[in-house]
């Protein structure tokens, strides 16, 4: 056979396998970004998008710091935050903390919690707990989970009325909340397997702060598929006040 035979053979087939290759679908995204415009089953794409029917509620994207969203102390909304780990710096929790004073509500679900804001909310008592609110894991503390489970999870709420065991098609990297101050919390959420708390309102001051340790029950694949993801959110979200929203970015 000639060279040229080979040549010609060897770009058939080269041409073959980038058509093949072309065909592949993509890999599945199972980042972890809850980004509000990211179609990605763990964005928030679907979770944003529903919420101003969810609430009846305009909502509005922050894209600057809260220390700078909150440099006018008059304004009043509702400020929501989804985020892996969720920690402001002094000045930033300082002034969240002022704004939650004067009576509004700050939603946070975040797999991790740390910094000012949560040792402020956290249980008081060092003999129980000197890191403040934080969340347990199946790793340690300040890890970083990767990318989301499609498996399956279950959470349970308390409150009457919504009370009862929530199924998601996808898993949930169940954390538990820790270092909750008895004294000022009411647990509105719990994992159903052992009952320990997921979701729970702190108060502060006049204000509240309603924290989640399940940021993936608001992801596109848990609001989408199967199961109870939508009932689930749209009772939790009973939680917020009739007010507008802030959503950070």
């Amino acid at each position: 056979m000639s060279a040229r035979a080979y040549i010609a053979i060897i770009a058939v087939l080269f041409g073959a396998l980038v058509v093949v290759e072309s065909m592949r679908p993509a890999p599945l995204d199972l980042r972890i970004r809850l980004e509000r415009d990211g179609s990605a089953p763990f964005d928030a794409e679907v979770f944003f998008a529903s919420l101003p029917a969810w609430l009846g509620q305009p909502v509005e994207p922050v894209g600057m710091p809260p220390f700078v969203q909150l440099a006018d102390s008059a304004q009043d909304a509702a400020y929501l935050f989804l985020a892996e780990t969720f920690a402001p710096d002094p000045a930033e929790s300082g002034r969240l903390l002022a704004f939650i004073a004067r009576g509004n509500t700050v939603f946070v679900a975040a797999h991790q919690f740390g910094g000012a804001f949560a040792d402020s909310l956290g249980r008081p008592d060092p003999f129980w707990d000197t890191s403040g609110l934080t969340t347990n894991a199946p790793f340690p503390f300040g890890s970083s989970t990767v990318g989301g489970s499609l498996g399956a999870d279950t959470l349970r709420l308390v409150p009457p009325g919504i009370a009862g065991t929530y199924a998601f098609p996808v898993g949930l990297q169940l954390r538990h909340l820790v270092g909750l101050d008895p004294t000022r919390t009411e647990i509105l959420g719990t994992d159903p397997l052992d009952d320990e708390p997921t979701l729970a309102r702190i108060r502060w001051r006049q204000g509240e702060v309603i924290v989640s340790s399940t940021p993936l029950a608001f992801s596109n694949a848990a609001l989408t598929g199967d199961g109870d993801g939508a009932a689930y959110v749209g009772a939790v979200l009973a939680a917020l006040p009739d007010r507008p929203v802030w959503w950070d970015d």
